[in-house]
Parts: structure tokens; C-alpha cells; sequence
């Protein structure tokens, strides 16, 4: 069954199993695809879903908390929460060939986007490196490593080559930082990606928010960040 084949049949088929995420929501869960799949939440803007984009070894549950915040500010959008599996070793660029099938499937003519950590580059990735049918108005990354981190220098192998230091997507994504579409999300206390590296500089300070949390890297579940992110995406 093919990604767009897969999405139809889910978005007329309302699951009965109850879920945490949907709890947070006066929506309704429509679906969910686990191989590439997503979860759909029913809203009133069809036209511009929002798109969320999950980190190294995360799962698409991880917004759970992120979710509940944003539903107190009148969401209006569907919301498309992509889990990827076993992302661990997998590559930026495979990841958004991933991301953008599934938008396709979706069939909108244009997104927002949040991302955490690894996700907030695959969006990045995935706005300027990969032909698309859509457009992609805002993209949100949350604690991503932009100038790369160094924890990824000590994992290798894959990560490293992409998200190290002097990986390969510092180098082809930095030009374009400061895209007037870009928003960043830092916190001092991340000690996995600093803030230095989660918001890279020359960014205008209205579409940076930068945090001391001790939440660190688990950023998502903060309110000042839903607020910063639903003021962002007005």
C-alpha cells in the first residue's frame, strides 16, 4: 500500500482505541500510519496542515505535551505528527525524501513545520535541498543543532557525518539561517545541543526565543514555548 493509497483509507477510517494525544484536543483522532506514518488531528485550516518533525531516536508521542499547551490557543490546524521508527542511523536526506512522500500523500499546497532536535534540520534539509509540490510557509525548530554538536562527533558514523560539528548539513544548510521563514528555539540548559548551536547568528531576535530550563533538551513540554510557537505561526 502506497503512502497517499495508505492516507486515504485513514483519513475515512476513525480508529475507536483511545489516545493520550487526542485527550489533550476537542478534535478528533482521524488516523495513523505507523510504518512512515502519521497522526492526523481533524481541524478547520485544511489548506496549511502543520507538520511535526520528531529527533534522533523520538517518536512522534514526544508532542504529546507540546500539543496540550498549543490546543489553549484556539489551534485551528490539522496537525500531521510524521513518526519515523528507527531513525537512529538514518540519514538527513533520507529522512526528508520520507517526510516529503508523506506531504504529497497529504496533498495540501502548503505546511508549517516544527521540528525537534534532528527534526528541525530535516525540515531545513528538506525546504532547500529537495524539489516539493507544495510550499512550506514556516518552520519551527526546537534545541536542533544547527552549527552541529558534538555529542554527534562522539556517536559517529552517520550522525557525526551529518550533524557533527563539521558535518555535512552545517555546511549546506548555514547559508541559509537567516531565511526570513525560520524560527529557532535554544535553551542555556540543553546540554546535548546548545543554544548557541540551536539558534545560529545573524537571526533577527523576533524569530529566536531563547530559554533557561532545566527541562534541557525535553524542551517540548514547556508553555512559554507553545506561546512563543502559536505566536510565531499566526
Amino acid at each position: 500500500m502506497d503512502l497517499k493509497q495508505g492516507i486515504t483509507i485513514v483519513k475515512n477510517a476513525i480508529l475507536t482505541s483511545p489516545s493520550c494525544i487526542s485527550s489533550f484536543f476537542n478534535k478528533k483522532l482521524l488516523g495513523f500510519v505507523s510504518e512512515k506514518g502519521y497522526v492526523f488531528y481533524e481541524g478547520l485550516n485544511e489548506d496549511t496542515p502543520i507538520i511535526l518533525i520528531h529527533g534522533r531516536n523520538g517518536n512522534v508521542v514526544d508532542f504529546e505535551p507540546l500539543i496540550g499547551n498549543l490546543s489553549n490557543h484556539g489551534w485551528l490546524q490539522p496537525i500531521y505528527g510524521i513518526t519515523m521508527g528507527d531513525n537512529a542511523l538514518m540519514s538527513v536526506k533520507a529522512e526528508a525524501e520520507i517526510v516529503n512522500s508523506i506531504i504529497n500523500g497529504i496533498g495540501c499546497t502548503q505546511c508549517d513545520i516544527i521540528g525537534h532536535s534532528k527534526g528541525g534540520i530535516v525540515a531545513h534539509y528538506l525546504d532547500v535541498m529537495i524539489e516539493k509540490k507544495y510550499k512550506i510557509r514556516k518552520i519551527i525548530s526546537a534545541v536542533s543543532p544547527h552549527l552541529g554538536s558534538p555529542l554527534a562527533n562522539i556517536v559517529g558514523g552517520q550522525v557525526a557525518d551529518d550533524l557533527g560539528t563539521n558535518g555535512s548539513m552545517v555546511e549546506i544548510l548555514k547559508p541559509y539561517h537567516t531565511k526570513e521563514n525560520y524560527y529557532y528555539v535554544g535553551n542555556v540548559m540543553d546540554h546535548i545541543v546548545s543554544d548557541k548551536s540551536a539558534i545560529p547568528e545573524d537571526v533577527p531576535k523576533e524569530r529566536f526565543l531563547r530559554v533557561n530550563s532545566y527541562l534541557g533538551h525535553a524542551l517540548l513540554p514547556s508553555i512559554e514555548l507553545a506561546d512563543k510557537i502559536s505566536e510565531w505561526l499566526l
